[in-house]
């Protein structure tokens, strides 16, 4: 691990749901990495103040949660903790833009993700409460931002109507 980190400029991690696990990875990667190396976490349900509990730089680590599928809906839930720095929130968006991803910057830790979030909402078994599905998350979540806003790359449709606004990259939601 030592030598894939050492100049590293963004890791992303992607190890099994388990926090623990996740905590263990951060910490041998920060072992090595630099201090001004983005860590984003590709987890489906831990928060980012999770993820940094103990750890060595929690400033670092970022939640960083694609959309799926990845290569019709480039889009990249970025969601940050009161512990995360500035320098490392603008260089996840600047990063993630540089690849041919449209980063939303989710400026509150929620329960699950949008995309999960929305994945749930519009399963084809029905409409259901905007609950995770897997029943950890106690309330419904309402979203003070239109859905519209998330067709960043034109490939959904509400509705009829085909998405015709596009998002500059770094779009951010309360």
């Amino acid at each position: 691990i030592a030598d894939a980190v050492r100049d590293a400029s963004y890791i992303q991690e992607s190890v099994p749901e388990r926090l623990d696990i996740k905590q263990r990875v951060f910490a041998e990667i920060q072992h090595y990495c630099r201090e001004d190396t983005v860590l984003g976490s590709s987890t489906s349900g831990f928060k980012p103040s999770e993820l940094q509990a103990g750890s060595k730089r929690a400033e670092q680590i970022i939640v960083c949660h694609p959309f799926n599928p990845v290569y019709l809906l480039p889009l990249v839930e970025m969601v940050p903790s009161d512990e995360t720095a500035p320098h490392i929130l603008e260089a996840t968006k600047r990063m993630l833009s540089a690849v041919g991803f449209y980063p939303l910057h989710v400026k509150n830790e929620i329960d699950a993700h949008i995309a999960d979030r929305l994945l749930e909402a519009t399963s084809p078994h029905g409409p259901r409460p905007l609950r995770h599905p897997w029943s950890r998350f106690r309330r419904p979540c309402t979203y003070p931002f239109s859905l519209q806003l998330l067709c960043a790359t034109h490939v959904l449709s509400l509705g009829d109507k085909p998405c015709d606004e596009r998002q500059e990259a770094g779009t951010e939601f309360d």
